[in-house]
């Protein structure tokens, strides 16, 4: 007669959420450290189950010299091939570490490592306190803030620059030296709410910083290109001009004239050159420098 075994819902619920963390635990936080126990708890376990505990007198290294191969085969099955080969004769050195095939088997589910990772999003459980935070760092009118966490505490800051608008801002640049975002927010959350940062899984926040430029391509094509260039090379002397680079920056851009070669000897290129920054700061682009090639 068969036994049928039941189970209650939180146990249910258990099981079920250790059959997904197996299948999707996310290796990247973990280091060898963390690999080598893994494979050496397993090992002293089924070793312990094959020959009592009586093995608890011989040293580890004659342990894996002589079961090592064994608990291989015996532990990844039908995935042998997939790690090892045809190879039965495994010995651990350099290209099987004791830390890899520790990873290689939490890879098949054999195991699964343990996480001090909070369960909650930071961004969920903090929401409330975290907008005021951002307030404080009085961001510049041309920049916003943006907090993504698709991993509970792996969160992603991105500041995004609307590139128009920084190029006729008055403000400081968001990356100059007496105004970096990145450590100035990390205070704010080590201070205000006791954050520690390191690896999610001892418990601890990652924080990754971004800077996105925003319509950047866009104010290039349409009125660089299309309006600034065309009138400059419309002012007086502008037929010279061979090309106008731009290179755009984030503490400010540069605008290179280049002149052709049959450009008169009589011509003043620094006047030029003073025209166009002229007409440049008329137009309100503050962050622009103009100068000659």
């Amino acid at each position: 007669m068969k036994k049928i075994i039941t189970f209650g819902e939180s146990e249910l619920i258990t099981m079920v959420k250790t059959i997904v963390e197996q299948v999707n635990q996310d290796l990247s936080q973990y280091d060898d450290n963390d690999f080598t126990d893994v494979f050496i708890h397993l090992f002293r376990n089924w070793v312990t189950n094959k020959l009592g505990e009586e093995v608890k007198k011989y040293p580890f290294s004659y342990l894996l010299n002589k079961f090592g191969q064994e608990f291989l085969e015996q532990t990844f099955g039908d995935k042998y091939e997939k790690y090892f080969g045809s190879d039965r004769d495994v010995s651990f050195g350099s290209r099987y570490s004791i830390a890899r095939v520790g990873k290689q088997l939490i890879e098949i589910g054999a195991h699964i490592l343990p996480s001090l990772r909070q369960e909650k999003k930071f961004t969920e459980r903090f929401g409330k306190h975290i907008a005021p935070l951002i307030d404080m760092l009085e961001l510049p009118s041309y920049a916003r803030l943006e907090i993504t966490e698709d991993k509970p505490y792996e969160i992603d800051v991105t500041v995004y620059i609307d590139y128009p608008s920084f190029l006729k801002s008055e403000e400081r640049s968001m990356t100059s030296y007496h105004n970096p975002i990145a450590p100035r927010f990390r205070a704010l959350l080590e201070n205000y709410l006791g954050v520690e940062f390191g690896n999610p899984v001892h418990g601890k926040i990652k924080l990754n910083f971004n800077i996105k430029i925003e319509n950047e391509n866009e104010w290039i094509k349409k009125v660089l290109n299309k309006e600034i260039k065309k009138h400059i090379k419309e002012m007086p002397d502008g037929n010279y001009v061979h090309s106008i680079r731009f290179e755009p920056k984030t503490e400010k851009a540069y605008m290179r004239i280049v002149y052709k070669e049959n450009a008169p000897r009589n011509m003043h290129q620094f006047q030029f050159r003073n025209k166009v920054k002229e007409y440049i700061k008329g137009l309100g682009y503050t962050k622009i420098d103009v100068d000659n090639v």
